[in-house]
């Protein structure tokens, strides 16, 4: 079954490459590379820091190598194989936002050594297959589009019901053995679900170094602990509320970026604005995670380190322009993209009509963000119901 699927998806990208269609607008959102952990579990067998050749919370050299592949994948796709963009870097084509926490920089800064490696004069030093490409970012504090370090009261609010409403407490009531079982292990209380995250990245991060896992993480990782995990994942994104606020900020963005491709607006690629035919957005699970459910795409599946869900927007001969949304969990050039079909839009090719209706009902501005965040949709205070 799974390899008639890659066979599905060869066969999908061999018909795009004679597809005369043409590629005219990118999204890409980046969950930064793998980092050391930032905190161990009391019983950790790996948590000193003798284990770690870089400081806690840091992008690891396996990090740094997945997103660096990244950007070659990038590079062979759009410059190579589709020439969407020039061999060179080109300010006017292309900008790359990441939020302002250190992986997700330093996986930027990856990201581009692999899309823009040095050519011809631009060669500086030949000692290093390296040249400097922009990586922009803002203050989390100014940031509600991917680092999402905003203030927004009424996100909090809804939020902190969500995790003492109906939805967690039968999550909770359902998987009381897994959290006893990880409190006895650990050395910590696990009390819900929503601890359980971190415990599975410790996890993940610890068997992508080669470490031997304890023997008791073997009845719960990674299957049991990856389906809490999607479980955990969906709780953001309960009602449309929820959602425009978690993720309306960056689809406004992407739909920001779509209209001026489609319209031919005079602001793309001016370079006092920040619209370009080719975005980068390098965030974390989170932000994609919260994407792919308030989009209702499908199917989703865990998002590793180095993954990326790419929006791509074509205009055919003739017809509608469309869009395809791919997810990419690895950033290895052997691993065919992933096709997702999107709520209200049933075909891989949704009409950008169709997906741009769906944009509008989520997408968010900046003021209007504000707005929600101090008071509920219906101009009010109060907490909606229907996200218990």
């Amino acid at each position: 079954m799974k390899s008639a699927t890659i066979l599905t998806l060869i066969i999908l990208q061999y018909l795009e490459a004679v597809s005369s269609d043409e590629l005219i607008g990118v999204s890409v959102i980046v969950n930064h590379g793998a980092t050391i952990p930032s905190k161990f579990y009391p019983t950790d067998p790996f948590r000193s820091p003798y284990f770690w050749n870089k400081p806690l919370g840091e992008l690891s050299i396996i990090g740094e190598q997945q997103t660096y592949e990244l950007g070659k994948w990038l590079q062979k796709r759009y410059d190579r194989k589709l020439q969407f963009l020039t061999l060179h870097y080109n300010a006017s084509q292309i900008f790359t936002f990441s939020e302002d926490r250190d992986p997700s920089l330093m996986s930027a800064e990856c990201i581009m050594a692999g899309l823009y490696p040095p050519v011809g004069d631009e060669i500086w030093n030949y000692r290093i297959n390296w040249r400097p490409t922009p990586v922009h970012s803002a203050p989390l504090f100014l940031d509600n589009a991917i680092g999402r370090g905003v203030g927004c009261p009424n996100y909090e609010k809804i939020l902190k019901k969500v995790e003492h409403g109906r939805f967690f407490r039968q999550q909770n009531r359902e998987d009381r053995a897994l959290l006893k079982y990880l409190s006895l292990h650990t050395g910590e209380q696990f009390r819900n679900i929503g601890q359980i995250p971190a415990l599975y990245n410790i996890l993940k991060v610890e068997e992508s170094h080669n470490f031997t896992l304890p023997n008791w993480t073997k009845s719960v990782y990674p299957n049991v602990l990856e389906k809490v995990m999607l479980d955990v994942s969906i709780f953001r994104t309960k009602n449309r509320e929820l959602t425009r606020l978690s993720i309306g900020p960056i689809l406004d963005k992407i739909q920001e970026q779509f209209d001026a491709i489609v319209t031919n607006s005079p602001n793309l690629g001016n370079l006092n604005m920040n619209l370009r035919k080719f975005k980068i957005y390098v965030a974390n699970d989170t932000l994609i995670y919260d994407i792919l459910h308030g989009l209702k795409a499908s199917p989703i599946e865990i998002v590793p380190s180095g993954a990326s869900l790419i929006f791509e927007l074509w205009r055919p001969n003739s017809g509608m322009d469309y869009v395809k949304v791919s997810y990419r969990s690895s950033p290895k050039s052997n691993i065919p993209n992933q096709h997702l079909k999107m709520g209200g839009c049933k075909a891989v090719k949704c009409p950008y009509s169709s997906f741009n209706s769906t944009l509008t009902n989520l997408a968010t501005s900046e003021p209007e963000w504000l707005q929600l965040c101090q008071t509920s949709e219906n101009g009010t205070t109060s907490i909606s119901n229907n996200v218990i």
